[in-house]
């Protein structure tokens, strides 16, 4: 174990003693179904498959919006009320508004494991405040999203990027023409990695350990 990649294990194993070991990989046949009956049907799918028994206590809501929020994101949760560090066993917890917020208008509405994933992420971000973590990264949101059974889903669902040629001024005519042609272009690379912060070792890492703990005896 590398000392970049302890934060990650500790993080597994203190949420293996919280709720139990990993979940199980999330059936995606089931996912897609209700990403074709629409956005809510999918995001309550996800929200029970989170929250289970406590789904009552979070009050969730979806927006579906063209503009505002961070200006890169695809999906995005905001909360109006305060979150407690006691988490979802205060009384208060039933009083937040958790809202979803997800660009329609994103090229990321045409692939379904791309929805799937953001709505998980952003559930995650809820799940930490059902826990009481109020301060938290976006990597550990990507950890936990793994151990509630997206790890398989994480590693296979690609964010392709198209790279510039090194002949490819950053402005001019030629920048212009490979933007607009680049499929057809030669000589220019293709980037995969796994969706969201983590990077492609720690998502490994993370789903080999996973698996570890969804193997161990209780």
């Amino acid at each position: 174990m590398s000392e970049s990649d302890q934060w990650l294990y500790k993080a597994l194993g203190d949420w293996s003693s919280q709720l139990g070991p990993p979940r199980q990989a999330v059936d995606t046949n089931k996912l897609y179904e209700d990403y074709n009956q629409g956005l809510g049907t999918l995001l309550e799918s996800l929200a029970q498959h989170f929250f289970g028994v406590l789904r009552p206590k979070v009050n969730l809501r979806l927006a579906k919006v063209r503009s505002g929020g961070p200006a890169s994101a695809f999906a995005w949760v905001e909360h109006v009320g305060q979150v407690s560090r006691s988490g979802v066993l205060d009384a208060r917890f039933a009083q937040i508004t958790f809202t979803i917020y997800i660009r329609i208008n994103s090229p990321n509405m045409l692939f379904a494991d791309r929805v799937i994933f953001a709505f998980a992420h952003e559930l995650s971000h809820i799940v930490m405040y059902t826990l009481g973590k109020i301060e938290h990264n976006e990597k550990e949101v990507d950890l936990l999203t793994m151990f509630f059974g997206f790890a398989e889903v994480r590693m296979n669902t690609k964010v392709v990027k198209r790279v510039q040629p090194p002949w490819v001024l950053e402005s001019g005519l030629l920048s212009t023409i490979w933007k607009q042609f680049s499929a057809w272009l030669p000589h220019h690379e293709e980037v995969i990695m796994p969706l969201g912060y983590m990077t492609t070792h720690e998502t490994v890492e993370a789903l080999s350990f996973i698996k570890q703990l969804r193997t161990r005896p209780r």
